[in-house]
């Protein structure tokens, strides 16, 4: 009971307007799904082809992985598919924020898969398979709940593991991951096993393919099944493999050398053949790629995120220096998201305006921007996404790759009459559109194959059953349509360009294992070659208007730079040797394919045989959306979540899915509870019980701390309704507990009902409103007659900004600012009435990437008929200025005499205990330094790197990214501003100064834990220092 009083008085006041962004549900979903014989598929309005594409792919994946795992599944996994990443991040299975790099979550509380359709079918693939492996990795090793992970008293696996065998399952292996692989073995960056959840999924993953290559797959089944039960993941690890995870890692390094390292002699680093224009390393940044020449080549607009935040900016084509950031990215509404996984951008043809497409909102947007005066204009289409906005070379037009219903296509907005033309309609991905330099052609990487036509398909065609491993370079005619395959190889080729005053094109291509620049002559029947031979691969091509000039993005020393090549079509044929992967997966024998006039895998082979039986038909006007095999059968009745096998005549009828309405479907996702009972003092205990339903719009919680009677027990329930954009939330509460104070021990109990309604208008905007109603009781446990009752009716407005980006401590670039109003209504002679004003505004400026100034300035003033004689009744709130929040260890209050003690001060009216806010932090001074109806608090904080990693041996723990700071602290607080002295005689009298430094660090006990050393200013001294052990992120 030592902390009830503070955490209750902190929770009372501070539950009004929280910080932090927003989660907006800008649309309601109305959910259905299907089932096959292990999933259930959650969709809504427009996502019933990319259901039934996920339902076909769910069961084939499983199959693979039920296999290679020998497991077979306990429970159904609950799968939910969006439409877009714009939906996906609205999805309320998992509370966090959902950024552009997630592609999709697998959470534990149901252990339900949440995934979004982003335009790529085979990417889309990818994430089914990679999040299934988590759900089955879940329902294998934890029972599929996070109860299960806990009752069970298991250990969960490191990260590593799990997105390493995530990723290994799913893709096995591919150039993408070998070239991270590559760069990390040669520039000696690639963590060792115990670091490695630093470099999960690649570093994971080139794990798994090592002990697969070593042991043989089966190796890994051993270990899952070793797992299983066990609390010391490593010592199943060694049990499987017999030997040490020490062992394993040498000889893990020792693989990856002999596999690397011959390659470093018939390969060349990017900087051989073009110059370096950004240097990431220096920058500290991890992005700097989608460049783009300005028309006459003098500058060079691009992405990177060297500020951390994703913005655009624009630097001399020649030397590199920037010139300017254009856009400031993901700080407000308009730019939420700049795209960075799907970039694109284009200069218009007078070089005065940029267009790019980003989130803005609920929607995505082509901006265009004023590249002199950074003003935007904003174009909206009826899209799941836009992507890739590109200008033609006589200002007419901007393509842009644009998805819907599960299509991504091509489309062309017009400039002048704003009509948008679709130019591709068919549910191919189309990717990097281009212009040809008369505005009449536009390049596109595609997996279409040899499905040129748009207006043509099988009858019986599914994305399911078609293998859209790769993108081939195609060209298409914006008057006729008509499409045209450029390359044909089983590489992945991407990123294509019309070379300017030349017969030629770009693009980029991985056929040797590493993603390489290659030239092609136009209508021509002259096969492409490479001018490029490189280590770590070239990506996103732009010429320049004179094509005199070629920028590249390339990936190296683990980050992404700009380049640049002068007269790039002098680039002579180079000879190419593949890597150590391409001569591996070549291992398997190929059939030769007369009609192809080349040798592909036998299961394509199959594959196009299969399709070249089926006859065409017109399908110009095909909708896709209602292409599903569904049959709607609302009032089917859904098979319960235990079934775990389905037959096909349960979730099919005459070869359609049956299609259900969804119901809220409410289930225990935790609990935990331990009781006693003592013959002389009665029951004591604890428990905590979370409810949810399904998609989880609605949420129950309740939580108790049982001691000896209902009086002296501690329960909350809390009820939430969250699935539009206004969010409601209802509490009940009751809390009893015993208080020692410096005028003896006392009993102190509070219950009530309180709400709280929240409504967002963008990501970093919003209005809390709220109502609490309380009852109070105070009654003396070591003296008689100091009893009191009071109840109260508090009211609360609070309107919010919250732009922050979060470091490992706490808030390191942005602002955040909270004004707050609390209102507290006469009803009887027995209850207290006020009228509070507070605010709250906070800065962190960044100093480079690693050091930030963060300043605060908060303020309050409450007003009531507090009584001067006795303070009990009517009274204004109390401010109490001093300490830092969440104080463990020797923590000391200031009495209203001046003493300080380990005790409580006076606390004998319910004014005093009820209505005090403690106001944080000041160090150099105790809880209750000073108090009053006034409070003024500033607080600037100089924080930097301090230690990186620290390993104690004793005890045996880990430390990472130590954070220092020093810091400086001034506050008071007072009752009238007539009353009011600053200084006196050159001491401080009703101002409290205190600076000192700090240091700050995660703990695997305590989370994050923070040691400050303080000293007040006295004005002509200073104190002996105060020492704070705090729990909590900073400021």
């Amino acid at each position: 009971m030592k902390f009830n009083v503070i955490f209750f008085l902190v929770c009372l006041f501070t539950a009004y307007g929280q910080f932090g962004k927003n989660k907006i549900q800008y649309k309601g979903l109305s959910w259905r799904f299907i089932q096959t014989s292990h999933f259930d598929i959650y969709f809504y309005k427009g996502g019933e082809a990319i259901a039934e594409y996920t339902a076909d792919v769910t069961e084939e994946a499983y199959e693979k992985i039920s296999t290679n795992w020998d497991y077979n599944l306990k429970r159904r996994i609950p799968i939910f598919v969006y439409n877009s990443h714009n939906d996906f991040q609205q999805s309320l299975v998992v509370t966090s924020y959902l950024d552009e790099g997630i592609g999709g979550v697998t959470e534990l509380f149901k252990n339900r898969i949440i995934i979004p359709y982003e335009g790529s079918y085979h990417d889309f693939k990818h994430v089914i398979f990679h999040e299934l492996v988590h759900g089955v990795m879940n329902d294998m090793l934890y029972g599929g709940t996070i109860q299960s992970l806990i009752s069970k008293k298991v250990s969960q696996v490191p990260l590593w593991f799990a997105e390493g065998l995530a990723e290994w399952e799913s893709t096995g292996w591919n150039t993408k991951t070998d070239m991270h692989i590559r760069d990390a073995v040669l520039n000696n960056t690639l963590p060792p096993l115990q670091f490695l959840n630093y470099n999960p999924y690649h570093g994971g993953s080139s794990m798994f393919k090592y002990i697969a290559t070593r042991y043989g797959r089966a190796k890994v089944r051993e270990i899952l099944h070793k797992t299983q039960g066990t609390f010391s993941f490593y010592r199943s690890l060694e049990k499987a493999l017999g030997i040490s995870p020490e062992r394993l890692n040498n000889d893990w390094y020792k693989y990856l050398r002999e596999q690397y390292w011959p390659e470093i002699t018939d390969k060349k680093e990017t900087e051989s053949i073009a110059t370096k224009l950004t240097d990431h390393i220096k920058e500290m940044s991890y992005i700097n790629y989608s460049p783009v020449f300005s028309p006459n080549g003098d500058k060079i607009a691009y992405l990177s995120n060297k500020d951390t935040y994703m913005s655009i900016y624009i630097m001399d084509a020649y030397t590199g220096e920037e010139e300017k950031q254009l856009i400031e990215g993901t700080r407000t509404n308009n730019f939420e998201e700049l795209h960075f996984l799907s970039p694109g951008m284009s200069w218009s043809p007078d070089g005065k305006s940029l267009v790019f497409s980003a989130k803005g909102g609920d929607q995505d947007y082509l901006y265009i921007a004023d590249t002199e005066t950074g003003e935007v204009t904003t174009q909206h289409f009826d899209l799941d996404g836009v992507f890739d906005g590109q200008w033609s070379p006589n200002g007419k037009y901007i393509a842009f790759i644009g998805n819907k219903n599960g299509a991504s296509d091509i489309y062309i907005f017009h400039t002048e009459t704003k009509e948008v033309t679709k130019i591709t309609n068919d549910v191919f991905s189309d990717i990097d559109p281009a212009w040809s330099p008369d505005s009449k052609h536009i390049l596109f990487a595609s997996d279409r194959r040899n499905h040129l036509n748009d207006h043509l398909q099988p009858t019986t065609f599914k994305m399911q059953t078609y293998k859209e491993y790769q993108y081939d370079i195609y060209e298409v005619g914006i008057e006729d349509k008509i499409v045209k395959r450029i390359t044909d190889t089983e590489a992945d080729e991407r990123s294509p360009v019309y070379a300017p005053n030349s017969d030629k094109i770009a693009f980029v291509s991985d056929r040797n294992g590493v993603s390489n620049i290659f030239f092609k002559t136009r209508n021509s029947d002259e096969p492409e070659y490479p001018v490029s031979n490189l280590l770590t691969g070239a990506y996103q091509l732009n010429f320049s208007r004179d094509g005199k000039q070629l920028t590249f993005s390339s990936f190296f020393k683990s980050g992404w730079d700009i380049y640049s090549i002068k007269n790039p079509l002098s680039l002579e044929k180079v000879q190419l040797q593949p890597t150590r992967y391409i001569l591996s997966k070549n291992e398997h024998p190929l059939v030769w394919d007369p009609g192809e006039t080349r040798f592909i895998d036998p299961d394509e082979k199959e594959n196009a045989d299969r399709l070249a039986d089926v006859h065409q038909i017109d399908y110009s006007r095909f909708n896709f959306a209602k292409a599903a095999r569904f049959r709607h059968n609302p009032r089917a009745k859904k098979v319960s979540r235990r079934t775990t096998f389905l037959t096909e005549d349960d979730y099919k009828k005459d070869g359609l899915y049956k299609v259900r309405d969804y119901e809220n479907e409410w289930s225990l996702d935790f609990v935990n509870a331990l009781f006693s009972y003592d013959n002389l003092r009665g029951a004591t205990g604890y428990y905590t019980l979370l409810f949810s339903d399904l998609s989880g719009a609605h949420s129950i919680l309740m939580n108790s701390n049982f001691v000896f009677s209902f009086r002296n027990s501690n329960i909350f329930m809390q009820y939430a309704y969250t699935p539009n954009r206004i969010n409601y939330i209802f509490n009940l509460y009751h809390n009893g507990f015993r208080i020692r104070s410096i005028t003896g021990d006392y009993h102190f109990r509070t219950y009530g009902l309180a709400t709280h309604i929240s409504r967002p208008f963008t990501k970093f905007k919003r209005i809390d409103v709220g109502a609490n109603f309380a009852n109070y009781e105070l009654n003396g446990v070591t003296f008689t007659g100091a009893e009191e009752t009071s109840h109260s009716l508090i009211g609360n407005l609070s309107y919010i900004h919250d732009n922050i980006l979060w470091g490992s401590t706490g808030p390191i670039d942005g602002s955040r600012f909270n004004l707050t109003g609390l209102y507290a209504p006469k009803l009887s002679n027995d209850n207290i009435a006020f009228t509070t004003m507070k605010f709250d505004y906070r800065n962190y400026l960044r100093i480079g990437r690693r050091y930030s100034l963060a300043t605060r300035f908060s303020g309050g003033a409450s007003y009531g008929l507090r009584s001067k004689s006795d303070g009990k009744r009517g009274g204004a709130q109390l401010f109490a200025l001093g300490g830092v929040n969440n104080w463990i260890f020797n923590h000391k209050y200031k009495s209203y005499d001046g003493f300080t003690s380990n005790d409580r001060p006076d606390i004998n009216f319910i004014q005093n205990l009820s209505y005090t806010e403690f106001i944080t932090p000041l160090r150099g001074a105790f809880y209750n330094e000073k108090s009053g109806r006034h409070y003024a608090l500033m607080n600037l904080e100089f924080r930097f790197p301090f230690i990186d990693y620290l390993i104690l041996q004793m005890p045996p723990i880990p430390l990472q990214g130590i954070r220092g700071a020093f810091f400086f602290d001034m506050g008071t607080a007072f009752e009238e501003m007539s009353d009011f002295r600053g200084f006196r005689n050159g001491y401080t009298e009703d101002i409290v100064i205190g600076y000192g430094m700090g240091v700050q660090a995660y703990t695997p006990f305590f989370g994050l834990l923070r040691f400050d050393v303080a000293w007040r200013d006295f004005g002509k001294h200073t104190s002996e220092p105060l020492y704070y052990f705090s729990l909590g992120a900073d400021f």
